[in-house]
Formats: structure tokens, sequence, C-alpha cells
């Protein structure tokens, strides 16, 4: 999403200068006072390089809206003391895969749903077989979609190094305690999820991998 907002704001007019900052994470997000608020900064964003006035912020950040703002991620999560059957919200789960959000819940409070942060770790793996041996071209994915992998293809011809295709992986949110929910921060791994992730692909794919 935010690549083609990029591109779209872009190619808009020859007079727009747009300029793409990385590394710049937003830390937090508030309103601007009416008395000091002007046409161009109704938000104010916190980042490690400085202050970022502006009139609208487009979230494209999955479940790290409801980082920023906390009104997003509906009810409140559950401590881990608090975890059992009995104190979970109804339509709140910790574990989505067993315990599904019951929608349409005349019981369930306003506001009880939101944008539930959940970390999944990535993984890549360089696969044995050139394209034309691999066997399949596709994404794919198993244990209900808790893990996912597709091969990337663009380094494969000679022309751009003739490498073998890599696959990339993600999920492994059933290796984890608690499936990694409630996580926004995605600068370090799980210790659970990693070993789990490293055999997906080799255990599938013991000959191409």
């Amino acid at each position: 999403m935010a690549t083609e907002l990029f591109r779209e704001a872009e190619n808009a007019s020859p007079n727009v200068n747009i300029r793409l900052h990385t590394l710049t994470p937003v830390t937090n997000a508030t309103v601007v006072p009416d008395e000091m608020a002007d046409s161009q900064s109704r938000w104010s964003l916190q980042t490690p390089r400085g202050d970022i006035g502006c009139q609208y912020v487009i979230h494209a950040t999955n479940a790290y809206a409801s980082h920023l703002l906390p009104f997003l991620a509906g009810v409140e999560s559950p401590t881990d003391k608090e975890a059992t059957d009995d104190a979970l919200t109804p339509g709140w789960s910790l574990n989505t895969l067993e315990r599904p959000l019951r929608l349409f819940n005349r019981d369930t409070p306003r506001g009880a749903f939101g944008v539930i942060p959940t970390r999944g770790q990535i993984g890549t793996v360089r696969t044995s077989v050139g394209p034309k041996d691999l066997g399949w071209l596709n994404s794919w994915d198993e244990h209900d979609g808790d893990e996912y992998w597709f091969p990337r293809y663009q380094d494969t011809k000679q022309s751009t190094g003739g490498k073998n295709p890599l696959v990339v992986l993600g999920g492994g949110r059933r290796f984890s305690t608690h499936k990694e929910t409630g996580i926004t921060d995605d600068s370090s791994v799980n210790p659970e999820t990693s070993p789990g992730m490293k055999k997906v692909i080799p255990e599938l794919y013991s000959s191409e991998i």
C-alpha cells in the first residue's frame, strides 16, 4: 500500500516533490491543539529524526496503527495473569486459531473489535535447485495459514546473477506461547519461534532445499 501511494503521489503532478524517508519510524502521533494548529498541521508525528507536522496521516502499517492510536485496538489486551477463558472479554482471543472472535454478538461492547497487533517473523532460505527444477511457482501455506511462503525469482536469470530462487517464509505463530498477539515490536525475534520456522521448508521440500 505504501509503495502504491508513493507512486501515485510521485506521478500526480510535475510540481509535486515527493521524498521517501526510510529508517524513520513514527513513535507517536498526537493531535495538534486547536489554538496551535494551522491549515498545514493538524497532526504532530514524533520520529527519532525530529517531529513532522501534517494535515493528514495515512496508516499503512497494519497492526502498528493501534500502537500509535490505542483507541484503534478495541478492548484492552488482558495481561498474562488475566489471560484465562473466564477473564477474556467477549470477542477477544489470545489464540484466534483456537477461539475465533464471535462477530455480531449483541452482548459485545462497542469498540470490542479493533486492529489487534500480532507479530509475524520472516525468514529466507535459498533453494538447492534452479527455478526449472523447483517444481512450484506460486505461494503456499500450511496449518490454516500459520506459515506461508513464496519463491522469489528476481535474481535467477543469468543476466541478474543466475542464483537459485530465494524462498521467503513468514508466520510461525503456532510455535509461540501466546501466538505473538499484542506485540507491536518487530525489531526482535522470538526465540521460541525461530527454531520451529527453520524446520518448516526443509521438512516439506527436503530434496529442493
